[in-house]
């Protein structure tokens, strides 16, 4: 009784790919092995973008008033230019105070009346540094010095 295989030819496409479809009428669908590696994929994803969805919108706060500073730093230059007046800028970690220079009793004040120069503070967690060639500068007053005689 031995029997012969018996070789039928299958049919393919140009592509070489089988065009027969009895062949795929084992499987019916995903595996559950499959799904739960697509699911685990899916959530990777999904616990990265909200991660970073908070450091970005942290970055655009920043930017912001970045764009801000640099704004009224450029209208001060102008204005400086137009008027010759002397302006400067006070530092604290979390502010930023605009002043011009009195030269009648040579000393640093506030603009009166001009509420795009009020002192400003910086949005929460947002502090400012001063580096100078890659090195942080400290700077701290002197005991004599008061807040309107530095710019």
């Amino acid at each position: 009784m031995d029997r012969k295989a018996e070789k039928v030819s299958t049919r393919t496409s140009a592509t070489g790919i089988s065009t027969d479809y009895r062949a795929a009428q084992g499987s019916y669908g995903f595996s559950l092995l499959e799904l739960l590696v697509v699911v685990t994929i899916i959530g990777i994803f999904a616990g990265a973008a909200i991660l970073s969805m908070g450091v970005v919108g942290r970055d655009r706060v920043v930017e912001r008033e970045a764009i801000r500073f640099r704004t009224l730093v450029d209208l001060l230059r102008e204005e400086a230019l137009m008027e010759s007046r002397d302006y400067g800028i006070f530092f604290d970690e979390d502010a930023y105070t605009f002043y011009v220079f009195d030269y009648q009793r040579a000393i640093w004040v506030q603009p009166a009346g001009d509420t795009m120069l009020n002192a400003r503070e910086l949005p929460e967690g947002v502090r400012v540094e001063l580096q100078l060639e890659d090195r942080r500068l400290v700077l701290e007053a002197a005991e004599s010095e008061t807040e309107e005689s530095l710019p």
